[in-house]
Formats: C-alpha cells, sequence, structure tokens
C-alpha cells in the first residue's frame, strides 16, 4: 500500500490552541481520460494510493474542503479513515473490501452546487452533509498512527484537465 505525499507543507498548529488545519496536495496524471461514477481521483494510475493527513492521535473532524486547479461540473466525495484502507488507483471505481468498513470515519460529499469558482481555472467546494446543508457537526476520530486517510471520488461523469492540482484540506480540532 502508498499513500500520497502531500505537495503542500501543513499549517502549524495555532501554538495555544487544540485546532489546526490539515493538509494534503496532489497533482492528477498528465491526461484527460474521462472519470466514470464511482471512479476514485488520485495521482496515479499505475500504483495505489490514497491520501494520508497529518491529524493527531484523536479529535474532532470539523470540516473539509476542496480546492483544485480547474473549472469543472462533477459531484465529488471525499471519504475518511482511522487506518490506512485499500488503496485505489486514479480512474478505478471504488470497491471497498470488508476489511475497510470499520476503518470509515464519515464521507463528505463535495457537489457541484456548493463550487465556488475563485480563480482563473480554480473552484472552491465546501463539505455539505446528507440533507444538503453545510456540515456543522464535529466527526470525531481516534488514529492510532496520529494519521487520517482518505479517498477522493467522483459521483459524476467528470473529464479532467491533464495534471492538475487538488488540495484536500480537513478542520481539525485536536484532544
Amino acid at each position: 500500500m502508498a499513500t500520497i505525499t502531500s505537495t503542500t507543507t501543513p499549517n502549524a498548529a495555532y501554538p495555544t490552541s487544540p485546532t489546526s488545519v490539515a493538509i494534503c496536495s496532489f497533482a492528477r496524471p498528465a491526461d484527460t481520460t474521462a472519470y466514470a461514477v464511482g471512479d476514485v481521483i488520485s495521482d496515479s494510475t499505475s500504483t495505489a494510493r490514497c491520501l494520508v493527513f497529518d491529524a493527531g492521535m484523536s479529535g474532532e473532524i470539523m470540516h473539509a474542503h476542496v480546492g483544485y486547479e480547474e473549472t469543472k461540473t462533477a459531484d465529488l466525495e471525499l471519504w475518511l479513515f482511522d487506518a490506512e484502507p485499500t488503496n485505489h488507483l486514479d480512474n478505478a471505481a471504488l470497491a471497498l473490501v470488508a476489511a475497510d468498513l470499520p476503518k470509515i470515519i464519515c464521507r463528505y460529499s463535495l457537489r457541484d452546487s456548493s463550487k465556488v469558482t475563485v480563480g482563473s481555472g480554480m473552484d472552491w467546494r465546501e463539505a455539505f452533509d446528507a440533507n444538503g446543508g453545510l456540515v456543522s457537526h464535529p466527526r470525531p476520530f481516534a488514529s492510532a498512527t496520529g494519521k487520517l486517510y482518505g479517498l477522493l471520488v467522483t459521483r459524476t461523469v467528470y473529464t479532467p484537465a491533464s495534471a492538475k492540482v487538488f488540495h484536500v484540506k480537513l478542520g481539525l480540532h485536536k484532544t
């Protein structure tokens, strides 16, 4: 198994506060192969990988965001785990195994309707809950490794731009 190495230096936690931001940034492959509904968005078509966030041993996930260097109509999901899940190749269907189920913390919906274009060819999305409202309740986690793991999945057919960078951020309150 392998994890995606973030291309971004994480923000340091506030010295007197348990609040922090965990980030994992990656460039997707240099191709424009369309994604099918349920495909994983990753940085490799040859090595199975997952996102990894430095989170601390326990706490609460307060919010999730994704920004990326293109303006596309796509509904995305972010699946978060407290231990490394079965990894998936870029542009391959999400197919969790039974051993992954107890590792799931939550699933965030990052819908096209939450998209804000923030620059020339850049989108920013916020996580929505199952009822269509902004996620406003924390999701507790406990991690034996101090890390959280994630898979970014598309829930619509999506034709990407080549080699564009994705930035996935989690707002955390560590306990």
